[in-house]
C-alpha cells in the first residue's frame, strides 16, 4: 500500500512553493480504509473473547455479536465505488505481515491491542465485484453467491490443497452441505401459503429450515478453510455488491438476504449506496406491504410511517460504527492550487 500512494506537490496560494511545497504520501480515503479496518480488527479480538468465555457458544450467540455489513455511502461521482474496491485490495494484502503492521499502526494507537493482533494471521478472499444494479427478476443473490463460494472450493482444491487435504470424508460433507443449502433455500424461496393447508407441522418445519440456513453457511465455510475453531485463524470471504440503491425493485430484498443468509462471523459484506435513494427504496417497500393491505388510498400518516420503518430498518441493517461516508469531492472548499514543475508559471487551481 505504501509504494503505491500517489505522490502530490502541493502550494498554498500566495506563497512561494519552494518554502512551502511538501510531498503527501496519503491516500484519498485513508480515513475511510482506517475507520473501516479498525471496526474489523476489533470484531476479531471480541469474538475471540466471546468464544473464550462461552466454551459451549451456539452458532445464534456469536451470528448476533457480528456486525459484518461495511456500506460505502455516497452520492453519485462521490468515488464510493473506486473505495470500496480499494479497500477491498487493502484487504487481500493483510495476509503479508509487514502490511497488516503498517495498518495496524495506523488503526489501533493502543499498544497492547497491537500486539496482539500482529500475532494473529489474515486471509480475506475478495469475490468478484457484482453490480446490483444490472440483476434482473430472473437472477437471483443468494444464487450469485453461492456460486462463487463453489469456485472458491473448487480453486482450494484443484490449485493448492486436492481432495486429500480435506480427506475424503470431509470433501463429501462439504457438497453435502451445498446441496442441503440449495435445496433448503429453494424451499424457502419456492413455498406458498396453500401447501401448508392443514399441516401446520409442516409450516414449523418450514420456518425452522429459514433459521438453519445461516448456521449451515456458517459451516460450510469453515469447512472449506478447514476451519472448524472460529478462534484459531481469522479467514473470511469478501463480498462485494456495487450500486444496491439502483436496483429499486429488488434492492430491499437483496440488504434483507444479506442480512438474513450471510451474517456470519466468516464472512464480510461490503457495498456501495447512496443514503438517500436507500432509504427511499426501503420506503417504497413498506408502503407497498401496506397498500396490499389495504383499498382505499394511502393516507398521509402511513406514508410517515413507512418512511419511519424505512429508516428503522436501514439503522438495524448497517449499524452506524459500519457506514463510511464518503467526502463531497464536489465541494469548492476543496480546491487545491497544483504547481506544474513543467511550467513554473503555470499554476493551476483543481479538485481532487
Amino acid at each position: 500500500m505504501r509504494e503505491k500512494f500517489r505522490e502530490l506537490e502541493l502550494t498554498l496560494e500566495g506563497q512561494d512553493y519552494q518554502s512551502v511545497a511538501s510531498h503527501v504520501r496519503y491516500p484519498l480515503y485513508a480515513d475511510k480504509f482506517e475507520d473501516a479496518l479498525r471496526t474489523i480488527f476489533l470484531d476479531v479480538l471480541r469474538k475471540k473473547e466471546f468464544a473464550d468465555e462461552n466454551e459451549k457458544q451456539r452458532f445464534g450467540e456469536l451470528s448476533r455479536e457480528t456486525e459484518n455489513i461495511i456500506a460505502f455511502l455516497g452520492e453519485r461521482g462521490s468515488g464510493k465505488t473506486t473505495a470500496m474496491e480499494e479497500f477491498c485490495r487493502i484487504l487481500e494484502s493483510l495476509s503479508d505481515q509487514r502490511e497488516l503492521e503498517w495498518w495496524l499502526q495506523h488503526t489501533i494507537p493502543e499498544k497492547d491491542i497491537q500486539t496482539q493482533l500482529e500475532h494473529e494471521k489474515f486471509f480475506f478472499h475478495v469475490f468478484p465485484r457484482i453490480d446490483a444494479s444490472m440483476l434482473e427478476n430472473k437472477e437471483d443473490l443468494f444464487e450469485l453467491i453461492m456460486s462463487h463460494l463453489f469456485k472458491f472450493f473448487q480453486s482450494r482444491v484443484k490449485n493448492s490443497y486436492g481432495i486429500e487435504q480435506y480427506g475424503k470424508g470431509g470433501y463429501d460433507e462439504i457438497i453435502e452441505l451445498f446441496e442441503d443449502i440449495l435445496s433448503g433455500y429453494y424451499a424457502i424461496r419456492d413455498s406458498r401459503e396453500e401447501e401448508y393447508a392443514g399441516s401446520y407441522i409442516s409450516k414449523i418445519q418450514h420456518v425452522s429450515l429459514s433459521l438453519e440456513l445461516q448456521e449451515k453457511i456458517d459451516k460450510l465455510i469453515g469447512k472449506i478453510f478447514r476451519q472448524d475453531d472460529m478462534s484459531s485463524r481469522s479467514c473470511y470471504l469478501v463480498i462485494v455488491l456495487d450500486d444496491l440503491d439502483l436496483n429499486i425493485e429488488h434492492g430491499f430484498d437483496m440488504l434483507k438476504q444479506l442480512q438474513k443468509y450471510f451474517a456470519s462471523p466468516h464472512i464480510i459484506i461490503t457495498f456501495s449506496a447512496d443514503y438517500a435513494q436507500l432509504n427511499e427504496i426501503c420506503w417504497v417497500h413498506f408502503m407497498k406491504a401496506f397498500s396490499s393491505e389495504k383499498s382505499h388510498v394511502i393516507e398521509e400518516k402511513v406514508e410517515d410511517k413507512c418512511r419511519e420503518l424505512g429508516k428503522d430498518y436501514i439503522g438495524k441493517a448497517l449499524p452506524v460504527s459500519k457506514r463510511m461516508h464518503m467526502p463531497n469531492l464536489n465541494s469548492d472548499t476543496r480546491n487545491v492550487l497544483v504547481l506544474d514543475q513543467s511550467e513554473r508559471n503555470g499554476d493551476t487551481v483543481k479538485q481532487y
